[in-house]
């Protein structure tokens, strides 16, 4: 389902703002090794991989499939990281 927020010109935009922080804090590299720069950058980029448009509470409280899938926890972080988990399996 087409998302009008959550889509990948906002994961874009998330990433590339996080490399701007990161970076002209110094943060990068003076506290973060490379794998850790990686790891931030991957996660900016997935965050809300195959957001479905809702928040948590109301996936929590419809008692929605994705919800019962994560146990109500986290619900559509863990939904965009098994997502992208499951792609990275194929490849």
């Amino acid at each position: 389902r087409e998302n009008p927020y959550h889509n990948n010109i906002h994961a874009a935009d998330v990433t590339q703002r996080l490399v701007t922080i990161l970076c002209t804090s110094e943060a990068y590299p003076r506290y973060l090794r490379d794998v850790d720069m990686l790891a931030a950058v991957i996660a900016a980029a997935i965050h809300d991989y195959g957001h479905p448009g809702n928040n948590n509470a109301f996936m929590v409280t419809t008692g929605h499939e994705i919800a019962l899938q994560h146990n109500d926890q986290h619900v559509l972080e863990n939904h965009s990281l098994r997502m992208c988990l499951g792609i990275l399996a194929k490849t």
